[in-house]
């Protein structure tokens, strides 16, 4: 399910400090969502060797020389709800299908342009693709590095590490995680596993997903794990449409990316929230500010439902959130 991005703008102007070019803490890890990497194709013919390394040896190394362990999720189908199909219906609509097997194999060289488009739209695809991640990142990432940690969560969590005296990289299941579907929500037992987590990824999910579990844990009377989000920047929106459709064209090939502080960001919410209700005492409301948020959400601005616009407040102002 993917949200409007117009939200997480109106998040930006009404907490802009939770939105920043370093990261608010020192993280005890960082998880990937490698599903959004899985999808980036590119516009020259490589081998599928260089693509594992694009993709995910190098955005994955530079992560590893600050944090001891980085998880690196993928979907499980078996997991996916089965609404999801909903999703993958909508995307694949202008996408001529593309008949792959279980037993065929991938072709010498990564597809580009048209071709890219309708073989990662296969689920048989991706899935070979992941395969062929799993068998060679682990070695080329961990190789030498005694101290550091690779866990991959696909079909079920399994942790990699080097073994000096071996001379090899060893697995191993990682007990007590029971296996999940949709790569996207699969931070959240990271989070609370690592306690100071930051999560690599563009997708806006990641962002309701995060404030809900922050408050699940507080309602639950436990002390929420600190989670960033390291995202593309999110540009003000500011003047006229055409104006600003034009700004973004030229932005487009210049890519930037902030941190996102999920604890800062939920307090910011949260007041927008008591202000939207006049700052009334509501007993069956308090507690359940971003579930609320999160629902209003869900009924106008994604996949399943019709979009509308977003109207942000700033705190001095009279007019609503919603």
């Amino acid at each position: 399910m993917t949200i409007d991005s117009s939200w997480l703008r109106a998040f930006k102007e009404e907490a802009r400090e939770a939105f920043t070019k370093h990261a608010p803490f020192r993280a005890n890890a960082v998880f990937s969502d490698g599903q959004i990497r899985l999808m980036r194709g590119g516009d020259a013919l490589i081998t599928w060797d260089e693509y594992v390394r694009r993709q995910f040896l190098l955005p994955l190394r530079k992560f590893m020389e600050s944090v001891d362990t980085v998880v690196l999720a993928f979907d499980c189908y078996d997991f996916v709800p089965a609404a999801k199909a909903m999703t993958q219906a909508k995307r694949r609509k202008h996408v001529p299908p593309m008949d792959v097997g279980e037993r065929t194999a991938l072709p010498p060289m990564v597809p580009t342009g048209e071709a890219w488009d309708r073989a990662i739209a296969n689920r048989a695809f991706k899935a070979k693709i992941v395969d062929l991640v799993i068998l060679l990142l682990p070695n080329e990432l961990l190789k030498d590095k005694p101290h550091k940690r690779l866990v991959v969560d696909h079909r079920e969590p399994v942790a990699f590490s080097w073994d000096a005296a071996a001379g090899r990289v060893e697995r191993a299941a990682l007990d007590g995680l029971p296996p999940l579907g949709e790569a996207d929500i699969k931070f959240t037992r990271y989070a609370d596993l690592y306690e100071r987590l930051l999560v690599d990824s563009i997708d806006g999910d990641s962002v309701p997903i995060a404030l809900m579990h922050h408050e699940r844990c507080l309602a639950m009377g436990q002390c929420p794990p600190r989670v960033c989000i390291y995202r593309m920047e999110i540009k003000d929106a500011g003047g006229p449409k055409e104006e600003t459709d034009k700004k973004r064209k030229r932005e487009a090939s210049k890519r930037t990316y902030e941190y996102l502080d999920v604890h800062a960001l939920y307090q910011a919410l949260r007041t927008v929230v008591l202000q939207s209700v006049g700052r009334a005492v509501l007993p069956s409301h308090a507690g359940h500010e971003i579930r609320m948020l999160t629902a209003l959400i869900c009924l106008t601005s994604t996949d399943f439902s019709r979009r509308v616009a977003v109207c942000a407040r700033s705190a001095n102002s009279s007019h609503d959130f919603f």
